[in-house]
């Protein structure tokens, strides 16, 4: 009984530890992106990093740790495209006022 409570135990805990791992962790776009913005030359699709060159080998053991997980999970930088903003609608041209009738009694 008791082997197949630990069965069942380590096929949960497995199961979880798949699942985690095909999603990528939002800390680690955070970090992603702080990286990009010291400098980092990305090697994913659509990301770009500032003209900076990293010159601290502890940053940039961090920065690759982060970017192989986040290849690992499919991640790229291209994010869903915008949507276009729609286009004003033209204000309703204002109606003519109308001409006074003339009069029954008066002719022109």
């Amino acid at each position: 009984m008791k082997t197949l409570f630990v069965l069942t135990l380590l096929a949960c805990l497995l199961a979880l530890v798949v699942v985690d791992a095909k999603k990528c962790k939002k800390c680690h776009k955070k970090k992603y992106e702080l990286c990009l913005e010291k400098g980092w030359k990305s090697s994913i699709e659509g990301c770009v990093g500032a003209d900076i060159t990293l010159s601290k080998k502890r940053l940039i053991k961090k920065c690759t740790r982060i970017e192989n997980k986040l290849k690992a999970c499919g991640y790229s930088c291209d994010g869903p495209a915008p949507e276009p903003e729609p286009k004003p609608e033209p204000e309703p041209e204002p109606e003519p006022e109308p001409k006074p009738e003339p009069e029954p009694g008066a002719q022109a």
